[in-house]
């Protein structure tokens, strides 16, 4: 007799879970801390007469269970979270290492100014 309630319930509940998993797909997890304005990302080529600080190898979610993210966003957030590095560290500037890669990517941070 409810049988087809339960399947209806079961259906709705998993499309519930599919649109969450794409809203969270959308969203931005890396929030910028103050200073980040004043960090310049550069080429390699710029910073040779500065002083390198550190390095930071920063990692993001990629994917929201099966659900790929933005590759914009995913690199967005590398992006924040190597000028949130270089604030805590000292940095002025910012050099990409390496091309984000599956939600990873290395950044060099410098002291320039």
């Amino acid at each position: 007799m409810f049988g087809g309630t339960m399947k209806n319930v079961s259906r709705i509940k998993t499309a519930a879970l599919i649109g969450a998993l794409i809203l969270a797909g959308g969203c931005t997890w890396v929030t910028p801390v103050d200073g980040v304005e004043a960090i310049a990302l550069v080429k390699p080529q710029v910073v040779q007469n500065c002083e390198k600080l550190s390095t930071a190898v920063l990692q993001v979610k990629d994917k929201v269970g099966f659900i790929n993210r933005s590759g914009a966003k995913v690199s967005k957030e590398l992006l924040t979270m190597a000028r949130n590095q270089a604030v805590q560290a000292g940095a002025d500037t910012i050099v990409a290492e390496t091309a984000a890669d599956d939600g990873s990517q290395k950044y060099g941070l410098y002291r320039c100014r």
